[in-house]
Formats: structure tokens, sequence, C-alpha cells
């Protein structure tokens, strides 16, 4: 939506007072409001005095925003998380999601806590047949007061393809502590 949307190009438009989202309805989930940007379907929209929102309530500002307008996957980085951890205070998580090829991705992530703390985590992900998908999960974080990482990984490898009849199922969780 817009206050003025013009057609540029074959798939190329630009907006003006705008509101993008991916999300049906009225009312969005999550939207980006911005005051003007150029939107390239299956490229990029690259917009200005951008407002990221949460059911409605505005959560960050971003003076320019470059954000895939495609419907393959695409690497990026994602929209970040924003919360609370008794432990460790507000926190702010920065993630950036890598396609590894076509059956493969990953996402890599740190996370920022009020009280010193840092979190670095990795997701991989992978379907290298029909029947086969590898899902793991390694994250640690740096405790300044024990002065050490804690880690944990787990994750699941299903193989349903092996053979007439035959499947394979692994599963694993590791903790420092």
């Amino acid at each position: 939506k817009g206050a003025l949307l013009s057609k540029v190009g074959p798939r190329t438009f630009n907006i003006t007072d705008g509101l993008l989202t991916a999300c049906e309805g009225e009312k969005p989930a999550w939207s980006f409001k911005v005051s003007s940007g150029r939107v390239t379907l299956e490229d990029y929209a690259r917009l200005k005095n951008v407002v990221f929102r949460f059911g409605g309530v505005p959560l960050l500002y971003t003076p320019y925003l470059l954000w895939p307008a495609k419907q393959d996957r695409a690497s990026g980085f994602l929209v970040p998380g924003v919360g609370y951890s008794r432990n460790r205070g507000a926190f702010l998580g920065l993630s950036y999601y890598a396609v590894l090829g076509r059956s493969w991705d990953a996402t890599l992530s740190a996370d920022l806590y009020s009280k010193q703390y840092l979190g670095l985590g990795l997701e991989l992900r992978a379907r290298p047949t029909e029947g086969t998908r590898l899902e793991g999960v390694g994250y640690t974080t740096y405790d300044r007061n024990l002065r050490m990482f804690e880690w944990q990984t787990r994750g699941s490898l299903l193989a349903d393809d092996l053979g007439p009849g035959l499947r394979g199922v692994a599963t694993w969780r590791a903790d420092s502590n």
C-alpha cells in the first residue's frame, strides 16, 4: 500500500508513504512503514526511513533498508529479534540466513544482552534427498561472571530412503554443563 505507487519499469515500482508486508488482511501481523522506496520484483526493495512494526507497534527504525522481494529463498539479514531473559536481561538478536545450495541452508545468529552477555548460534538444515533430512543447532553464551563459554548442541538425522523397508534415525544433544 502507499500514498503513491508508480510503475517505473517492467518489474519495478516506486512507493511513497507506504506500507509493505507479506501478511494478508487489513491489520498485518508485521509490516514496514516507509517514507519512500523502489521495489523490483524478483530482486530487492530499497527503502528509506523505515519503521518495523509488529502488531501495529513500532519496534525499530532504520534510515535505509535493503529487503529481498523474491519468491525463492535468498540470503540476507532477518528481522531482528527483541526480548528479555531473567538471567541475562533485555536482548537484541541479529541473524543472517544463508542459502548454501539447492537443499542446504544455515542461519547464523548473535544475541546481545543488556547484562553484558553475548550469545552466538548456528542452525544448519539440509534435505539432500527427498527422504533424508538433517537439522542441527549449536549455541554458545559467554558468561562474564564465570568467565567461560557455556554451550549446547542438538539435532537429528532422518533417512527414509535407505532401501526397501529401511529407515535410519539419529538424534543428539550435548551440553557443556
